[in-house]
């Protein structure tokens, strides 16, 4: 009885919430300029006049993009992470798979793949990229956590490590699982619309684009209300079905956790750190040679590594390596300021909910809800709003960093141990002294870990604001490139493009792993 009190409570709260951002929003656009702020009545007398046909045909295409790319993801994902259990020496090279999936910018490596497959299938392949990283830590954290004893049962009874994968471990990890897949459906429609966004017909992306262009503001909202209604049903739908299928687990699905490692010495983490990169360096330029290969691109078309080595290093590379370089910064400059401008105010918010709980409660679940929505089907309202500046892209970049710091700090922030706030308040330290003595401090792993996370989004984010808008830093020349039939330049664009953005995760990882080996936490295995 009192579990469906509290369920009625949250929906009660839910509801509130919703009721408060649309009385907001109505307000909002009284005094606004509606052709860029209509109220929610305008917009829902715009998607009256249209007919539900004009939205749910767009939205369909991007749905059926976006399931596709859910399913393979998925299957691709729960594979590795099988394979990495089972066979431990392939935990490494999986590790390196799964996160190079998340840290090269799939929106360049889309702008790539549109010249040499067809629209629909890099939209599914987009959208599987964007699923494969949350769900491999998923499916691994999960098995590894697998109970001791249970295993050790198994292995008395005759077992080998395949009844142990079957009956052990794929069900201990089935809470992680459905927890990494809570936050794969929305980010495999996520990836649906960025696809859509280079280029192509069809799906809710190249509706929104084609509404903003026209500047019909009205239509534009609903066809983002429309996608972010879609994306909170498959976030929701997710959850559902995990809490139904693991009502037998302690806890329902929460969290995804990386998986642990022992604290090695600095001889060998500078050895696995050259290897990690090496790794990574193999798997790139080989799944290149190898797609290119598989595909049977015509050269016209096709650049291979080497081709671009040479043009990037050639002797008559100077200009144009200075050029992609200038553009580079350019790009950086987008990410930087953003990332720094969101993970701040992560931290100030989770801060304040921290202090005032109060504060949590009323705004926690707008966060919540805005963080399961796709930034970028917002992207065309951001335009409207900002116009086509660097803000712009300045905004996108600190969204996307803003909500992992806000959710990861502010779990870190009352994960602060007792006996350090215990110490505090008994020489008189009030709630401000032990936010900033010992809960920050504690929480530092935890803001690392959003950038690591954030960052290469973030940088992806950078690349889409200017080729959609922008026209300057490296997605203004891939959108250039790409109209133009520069193919050097474009594959260059979007090699050292991917480079830059492995190279942050790589550096806010070691950041990461250095704070939590001095902090004599639990080190990042992934």
């Amino acid at each position: 009885m009192s579990g469906r009190v509290l369920a009625l409570g949250h929906q009660a709260r839910a509801g509130a919430v919703l009721l408060l951002v649309l009385v907001a929003w109505q307000l909002g656009a009284g005094w606004a300029d509606t052709t860029v702020l209509p109220s929610p009545t305008a917009v829902i007398g715009r998607v009256r006049a249209d007919g539900l046909t004009a939205y749910l045909d767009p939205l369909g295409t991007t749905l059926v993009e976006a399931g596709l790319g859910f399913l393979f993801g998925t299957a691709a994902a729960v594979a590795l992470g099988v394979l990495a259990i089972r066979f431990r020496f392939l935990l490494p090279p999986v590790t390196q798979v799964a996160t190079l999936t998340y840290t090269v910018p799939t929106f360049a490596v889309g702008a790539v793949l549109v010249t040499v497959m067809p629209t629909t299938a890099v939209r599914v392949t987009i959208s599987a990229l964007y699923v494969v990283f949350t769900t491999v830590v998923g499916v691994v954290s999960g098995m590894q956590n697998a109970d001791r004893a249970s295993l050790d049962v198994v292995t008395a009874a005759g077992g080998g490590s395949w009844r142990q994968l079957w009956s052990v471990r794929l069900p201990a990890g089935l809470p992680s699982f459905f927890a990494a897949l809570q936050i794969g459906a929305p980010s495999a429609l996520l990836g649906a619309v960025v696809a859509e966004y280079i280029g192509g017909s069809g799906g809710i992306g190249v509706a929104m684009l084609g509404a903003q262009r026209n500047s019909d503001v009205q239509r534009t909202w609903g066809l983002a209300l429309a996608v972010t209604a879609a994306s909170l049903l498959a976030y929701g739908l997710v959850g559902l079905v995990g809490r139904l299928s693991t009502t037998w687990a302690t806890s329902a699905p929460g969290a995804v956790h990386l998986p642990s490692a022992a604290v090695p010495t600095l001889r060998r983490r500078l050895l696995t750190g050259a290897g990690q990169g090496l790794l990574v360096a193999v798997l790139a330029i080989g799944g290149w040679w190898l797609l290119l290969r598989l595909l049977d691109v015509n050269a016209f078309v096709a650049r291979t590594p080497a081709q671009v080595w040479s043009y990037l290093t050639g002797a008559e590379a100077g200009a144009a390596r200075g050029q992609l370089l200038q553009l580079l910064g350019t790009t950086l400059g987008h990410m930087l300021l953003g990332l720094v401008a969101g993970v701040l105010l992560g931290v100030l918010v989770a801060s304040a909910f921290t202090l005032v709980p109060v504060v949590q409660r009323v705004l926690l679940p707008i966060a919540l809800l805005v963080q399961s929505v796709p930034i970028v089907a917002f992207l065309p309202l951001a335009l409207l709003v900002f116009g086509r500046g660097a803000g712009v892209a300045t905004l996108i970049a600190g969204l996307v960093a803003f909500f992992p710091t806000m959710v990861n700090v502010c779990a870190a922030l009352r994960s602060t141990p007792a006996h350090a706030i215990d110490l505090l308040t008994s020489v008189g330290a009030g709630s401000v002294r032990c936010l900033v003595t010992a809960r920050l401090p504690y929480a530092a792993p935890a803001i690392f870990a959003s950038i690591r996370i954030a960052a290469p989004a973030a940088f992806s984010g950078a690349l889409l604001v200017e080729w959609l808008a922008l026209g300057n830093g490296l997605g203004g020349v891939m959108s250039t490139a790409a109209a133009t039939y520069g193919y050097d330049e474009l594959w260059s664009a979007v090699a050292l493009g991917s480079v830059a953005s492995i190279a942050v995760a790589a550096i806010a990882k070691a950041c990461q792993r250095s704070v939590a080996r001095r902090m004599s936490l639990a080190v990042p295995a992934l």
